[in-house]
């Protein structure tokens, strides 16, 4: 299948109990659009058959913000100051 999406959207798999446990998707993004697939496993040690039909996967479509970035010369103090990534100062 192919698809193209609109700026500020994507399609988007979220997780699914469609398939056994065993035959995890691989989560994947569709931003700007082309052939869309679908990545499959299995994990277990039996022989698993996807028929054509079957329901492997979901697509959402949702917006995406659009973001402007803006250099800055400092930042403003944080609650987390100086410690580091993740640091809230307690002990």
């Amino acid at each position: 299948m192919d698809m193209k999406l609109r700026l500020g959207h994507e399609a988007a798999w979220p997780s699914s109990r469609a398939l056994p446990a065993s035959i995890p998707r691989a989560p994947s993004t569709v931003i700007i659009g082309g052939e869309v697939k679908v990545i499959l496993i299995n994990l277990s040690q039996e022989p698993q058959t996807i028929h054509s039909g079957d329901r492997i996967a979901q697509l959402v479509f949702q917006s995406v913000a659009q973001v402007q970035w803006q250099p800055v010369e400092t930042l403003t103090e944080t609650d987390r100051g100086a410690g580091g990534f993740g640091h809230t100062g307690k002990q």
